[in-house]
């Protein structure tokens, strides 16, 4: 007789914390550049009248962390439920050994045709909504980098303006020049932040298309034959392939922010190209 033992434990894969999956290294991103931004930001406010951190560092933080510990948390739902079918799979094979017969056929069927199914689609879905979230915080955690670094290039910039400000006629001349590059990268960096907000967007709708699929699980109640059983084989995966389509909205999301990212460099260039000097 079979020992009916749990082939996996479907707890174990919970354990982890995925809210610690990599607060650290976005943490340690900010700082590198957050005393940069500080020891300039009264210049950005005497200029432009707005503060620097409030306008670029605060919707950065939080961003990609908050996203990645979705993106965990959906992967490990997807992996307990794979867990639990195998721990079915491994007491169907257990019972077989000690029970035959027409009625141990149709139980075994039933079981096969409903659970393992109900379940495997689940895990699916899971895993793929852990997908786009794991696609929108890549996409964000790239982003955020390259915000960072043009703010640093802005901080350059400002502290370009700072030095030369005192000089007469020439030197304001450049104070308005640099100022006008620092306004194109400010505006460059905000839309960034709306293409990425696009690309959330995407992702929320992901969710919502399985939550319209509903939990495979749920239809198994509704199952009195097995042609009942077939039924919801197919039905889950037409909410499969919806949810797909979801996903792959994700990725064209992502693809936006690429796109916004190409507007993003070259307003860095143009930041980038010293302000003329001399004297009239």
């Amino acid at each position: 007789m079979g020992s009916f033992a749990d082939a996996e434990d479907p707890m174990g894969v919970l354990t982890a914390d995925p809210s610690q999956s990599n607060a650290e290294s976005q943490q340690q991103a900010i700082e590198d550049a957050g005393w940069q931004v500080q020891a300039v930001n009264w210049v950005y406010e005497q200029v432009t009248g707005q503060n620097l951190i409030e306008t670029l560092i605060a919707p950065i933080a939080g961003d990609f962390s908050k996203i990645e510990t979705n993106a965990e948390a959906w992967g490990q739902v997807g992996d307990a439920l794979r867990a639990i079918r195998k721990n079915l799979n491994q007491g169907i094979s257990d019972l077989r050994e000690s029970w035959d017969g027409a009625g141990a056929i149709a139980f075994e069927t039933l079981l096969v045709s409903t659970w393992t199914v109900a379940l495997e689609g689940d895990a699916m879905l899971a895993q793929l909504i852990g997908k786009g979230f794991q696609k929108a915080a890549d996409m964000s955690r790239k982003m955020t980098d390259k915000a960072l670094e043009l703010i640093k290039k802005l901080v350059d910039r400002l502290i370009e303006t700072a030095a030369t400000g005192w000089i007469p006629v020439a030197g304001w001349a450049n104070v308005v020049r640099n100022v006008q590059k620092c306004v194109e990268i400010v505006m460059a960096i905000l839309e960034l932040f709306e293409a990425l907000q696009q690309m959330y967007d995407s992702v929320v709708q992901l969710v919502e298309s399985v939550k319209n699929a509903g939990t495979n699980l749920a239809k198994i109640k509704d199952a009195n034959s097995l042609g009942d059983a077939v039924n919801i084989g197919l039905q889950a995966k037409d909410d499969f392939t919806a949810v797909k389509d979801s996903a792959t909205g994700v990725t064209d999301a992502a693809t936006g922010v690429k796109d916004s990212a190409t507007g993003v460099k070259d307003a860095a260039t143009g930041g980038n190209q010293p302000a003329a000097s001399g004297t009239r």
